[in-house]
């Protein structure tokens, strides 16, 4: 039988108190960096250097990334951890051209501001000067160069037939929005509502403010059929038809609806 290896406890002794020692300094150790953390944390938290530092801003035309950051307040010594976004994305969205307003952390010190905007559907040519009309309604500010992404009104002097018509205009699909390049305000006396457009594939339309979205759906279809070098006008109210320019001189065509129809 072999003879199991005696350790002599007192040899035992002084290992089992090194490792004692070595479990007890990790264990301070530890602590010690913890607490120098949790500190490290506090000065960090209660010091400029956890405010925000940069703000950067996407998805912005109309609104100015300098507004929308000084919309915001996130530049005026505001801690990160403490953002308020809720009310800061509210202070945002109070400008007109802005529909909603993101904001998130992107870093330790920095911030994003994502911006949805409602949509030109139009601009009023007044005074010389092109104000650019939202799907809401609301005017921005004026600006003097010639736009082209949205169709020009002019001739309107009632604030709710702009208001009527910017409403129809967004409703319109792209197809159609695309080819209007100007809207006249040409009443007749039984139709206060009557408009001129003047397309951008050479037509000149007649058609009337009320139900004016629903009225012009068919309007790519119509043309379609229609000889581009006959010069002429195409009615887009409730039963469309196309005059030709030399009936509209001979009065030889008659109107395919009453007049007042709306």
């Amino acid at each position: 039988m072999a003879k199991r290896k005696v350790v002599d406890i007192e040899n035992r002794i002084p290992q089992l108190k090194e490792q004692r020692r070595r479990r007890t300094n990790r264990r301070l150790i530890s602590y010690i960096i913890v607490f120098f953390l949790l500190i490290a944390c506090i000065v960090y938290l209660q010091s400029p250097l956890s405010n925000v530092q940069s703000v950067s801003v996407d998805g912005n035309t109309e609104a100015t990334s300098e507004s929308v950051i000084e919309a915001s307040g996130l530049l005026n010594d505001v801690n990160m951890w403490n953002l308020d976004q809720e009310a800061r994305e509210g202070r945002i969205e109070a400008n007109p051209a802005i529909s909603s307003a993101t904001i998130s952390r992107t870093g330790l010190t920095s911030t994003s501001i994502t911006i949805e905007e409602h949509a030109i559907v139009a601009f009023m040519y007044e005074n010389d000067e092109y104000i650019p009309l939202l799907d809401t309604g609301e005017r921005l500010d004026r600006i003097e160069s010639t736009p082209a992404e949205a169709p020009i009104m002019r001739d309107f002097s009632s604030d709710s037939l702009q208001r009527e018509l910017v409403t129809e205009l967004s409703k319109l699909s792209t197809q159609v929005s695309e080819r209007i390049s100007d809207i006249r305000h040409t009443p007749v006396e039984n139709d206060s509502g009557r408009i001129t457009l003047f397309m951008t594939d050479g037509f000149t339309v007649s058609s009337t403010v009320r139900n004016f979205a629903s009225r012009m759906a068919t309007y790519p279809a119509v043309v379609s059929q229609l000889d581009a070098s006959v010069e002429g006008v195409v009615h887009m109210r409730m039963n469309p038809y196309f005059e030709p320019a030399n009936a509209l001189e001979e009065g030889e065509l008659e109107e395919g609806e009453e007049v007042g129809e709306s």
